[in-house]
């Protein structure tokens, strides 16, 4: 019972976490299309031309 809620929490800090922000990319791995899905982090693209990118600090 005490692994059922401390999961409960971890998944709740991370359901309200990503309302704020779109995206987890630089924590998931996840590739990013505009700064804005990087929450602090701004998208960096690997050449001017690709659509898509890593969260970078």
């Amino acid at each position: 019972m005490k692994y059922f809620i401390m999961l409960l929490a971890i998944v709740m800090v991370f359901g309200f976490g990503s309302r704020a922000c779109r995206h987890y990319c630089i924590y998931n791995g996840r590739m990013c299309d505009t700064d804005y899905s990087c929450c602090s982090e701004k998208c960096k693209r690997s050449t001017p031309s690709s659509r898509k990118g890593k969260c970078v600090p």
